[in-house]
């Protein structure tokens, strides 16, 4: 069994850079803070392991937490959701276990939160996913309604890391648009975790326009989780003025044996700048009116010689 608490990946390729660094700890303004804000652990099935989250209050006043573990979920656009345990499809959070509901932490106090994980003999290999949360009253809001501020400690759990395990993406679709109409052009790509573990995928897009005048464009990075699908996009402000523009987009990640995959994909589009061209196909007539004008007003005839 391994365990890393603080993962930082870097994949590192021609032109090609991802950097996934440690999120650090989440903190209430002026209370509690937890960390870490998430834990990467490798175990086999019917391996019972401990992890701990660590709270410790900044403020001047004691702080009773609640804690409790939820499922969650990422959607495209990159938000997590969170529901009650057991419902997810690669769910963990009834597979963890904790020493107290509830406890008090003290002024500069820090409190260590065992976190007990039991994997069933018959959990499928691949990515299991769970959040413990701090959950703390942030006090009274104006309306008198108490509220309170709650923070998550993420879990991504893999079961069986040498045999079963498959990470792999793919690009379902780019996102670009068939004409652009000027700067900047918003380019994006469409991703799907189509394995069984949870994938950090990164993605660039490089142009060509007609003219073979060439950029590149960062479009981030995310998690995916199995069966999940996001969308990276970013806006490219280097773009010509008008004409066909080539764009290539490669989406890179690692593999299960640590290798690093890209895939790519491709299209062309077009960039004509309406606005532009309509002002000029309006004001090209007037113009040769006005020279027209001014060109009768102006001329000369030359005098007629008699004999």
């Amino acid at each position: 069994m391994r365990s890393t608490v603080a993962l930082s990946l870097l994949l590192v390729t021609t032109g090609f850079f991802i950097h996934v660094m440690n999120c650090g700890e989440l903190h209430a303004a002026g209370g509690p803070i937890v960390w870490p804000t998430y834990q990467e652990v490798e175990v086999e099935a019917g391996e019972y392991v401990s992890e701990y989250v660590y709270i410790e209050n900044q403020g001047d006043h004691p702080v009773l937490v609640s804690l409790y573990v939820a499922d969650f979920t990422v959607r495209a656009d990159g938000t997590f959701v969170f529901t009650e345990p057991g419902h997810g499809t690669y769910s963990a959070s009834t597979w963890i276990a904790l020493d107290m509901s509830e406890t008090r932490v003290g002024p500069g106090e820090r409190v260590e939160i065992p976190v007990h994980i039991a994997v069933p003999e018959d959990a499928g290999p691949g990515g299991h996913y769970a959040a413990v949360f701090v959950e703390m009253p942030s006090g009274p809001a104006e309306s008198g309604v108490s509220i309170s501020t709650r923070i998550p400690s993420l879990f991504y759990i893999t079961v069986d890391s040498e045999r079963g395990v498959i990470a792999t993406a793919e690009i379902h679709r780019l996102v670009y648009p068939a004409i652009a109409t000027g700067k900047p052009v918003e380019t994006g790509v469409v991703l799907r975790n189509t394995g069984n573990v949870h994938l950090t995928i990164a993605a660039r897009a490089y142009f060509k326009d007609m003219w073979g005048v060439g950029s590149e464009l960062d479009l981030g990075q995310m998690v995916l989780l199995p069966g999940g699908e996001g969308t990276l996009r970013a806006f490219w402000d280097d773009s010509p003025f008008m004409g066909s523009v080539e764009v290539s987009v490669v989406a890179g990640y690692f593999d299960a044996e640590g290798n690093l995959i890209q895939k790519p994909a491709g299209a062309t589009f077009w960039i004509v700048p309406w606005r532009e061209l309509t002002g000029f196909v309006v004001a090209f007539p007037l113009l040769i009116a006005v020279g027209w004008v001014i060109r009768k007003k102006f001329s000369f005839r030359s005098p007629i010689k008699r004999k």
